[in-house]
């Protein structure tokens, strides 16, 4: 039957999800402005049977603040602020919401990619200075457009995949490398598209056929720096890379590089040393770099994707509640 948790929410997460679990009968402690280093002291406090957290950091000594811990959620996809060995240490199993987010990742994507091949960020700059360059910005040679391109995309798991779903309705060519696809390279069928896209044998193989290259790895010991100089040599000159994912996976030198050598344009919403807190100040060479179109981790930030992460967040708990498994496992 239903039993009753105690959860602590240690990160802002949707209104609706915290009444519904409240309606089920959960005592929800909620605690959005709590920072990494508090998070020990509070699991002390209120003593929970399951975490929530989005960018809090969850580490070791919180992992074992009290015995009645025994779930960490990630109200979201990547898991990497999420001490996973200790965890298993611990015998507390951690997972997240697959997929809530994906659509809004996606979006985003498609604004970064569009606003790289156009040049917008550059327009606006210049028509805030009173100046007309219509020469440039309309140069046929360096906008290529997007109709009958190649991307590739780079993690093909929901993400990636609804990132091809609207380069579909774009009319671009599609070429993948997705870990769990690295055994059969060729044309694959993907249901959830109904279409058949091209896996490629290896990252460096998508470079060199795409004109976008759109990253979505999670961060992880194989994919740390996977994107190097190696890969962004055999990229095509004045191609679009964009990385919505994690700054870890690519080389960020490598890639300052290849923005000079190559005239890559490029779109970025992570970087390898950003700030968990939602405010704060932030220096990066990328980030602030004129060629670079960058936004700030905003990838989830849409009323969809929290609406999205609401249900999910709530199916997690409740299957948990009622059967004592957690239904979204990572670890």
């Amino acid at each position: 039957g239903l039993k009753s948790l105690k959860v602590l929410v240690a990160d802002r997460a949707p209104e609706s999800a915290l009444e519904e679990l409240r309606r089920q009968g959960h005592n929800v402690e909620y605690e959005p402005t709590l920072v990494s280093e508090e998070l020990r002291g509070a699991i002390e406090t209120h003593v929970p049977d399951l975490l929530v957290v989005r960018a809090t950091k969850v580490t070791k000594e919180a992992l074992t603040a009290a015995p009645s811990l025994k779930v960490v959620l990630r109200a979201g996809a990547g898991v990497d602020n999420i001490d996973l060995s200790s965890a298993k240490e611990a015998g507390v199993a951690v997972c997240n919401c697959p997929g809530a987010n994906a659509d809004a990742v996606a979006e985003l994507c498609w604004a970064l990619i569009l606003a790289a091949d156009r040049n917008l960020i550059q327009q606006k700059e210049e028509l805030k200075e009173g100046v007309w360059n219509k020469v440039t910005h309309a140069n046929t040679m360096t906008h290529k457009g997007i109709k009958g391109r190649t991307i590739g995309i780079l993690g093909f798991g929901r993400i990636g995949k609804e990132v091809a779903r609207r380069a579909a309705a774009f009319g671009m060519r599609i070429v993948f490398w997705g870990r769990s696809y690295q055994a059969t390279p060729g044309m694959v069928h993907i249901p959830e598209l109904g279409m058949e896209v091209e896996s490629c044998a290896s990252v460096g193989e998508v470079a060199a056929q795409a004109d976008v290259i759109s990253v979505h790895l999670p961060k992880a010991s194989d994919t740390d720096r996977l994107l190097d100089q190696s890969f962004f040599d055999r990229m095509q000159d004045g191609s679009i890379f964009v990385n919505t994912a994690r700054g870890s996976v690519v080389d960020h030198e490598a890639l300052l590089e290849a923005i000079e050598t190559k005239g890559l344009k490029v779109g970025l919403d992570v970087y390898d040393d950003e700030p968990v807190l939602w405010t704060g100040t932030f220096e990066n060479p990328l980030a602030a770099h004129p060629k670079v179109v960058s936004t700030q981790h905003v990838g989830a930030g849409t009323m969809q994707a929290d609406d999205a992460i609401a249900l999910k967040m709530v199916e997690v708990i409740s299957a948990y509640a009622q059967t004592g498994k957690v239904i979204t496992p990572v670890a």
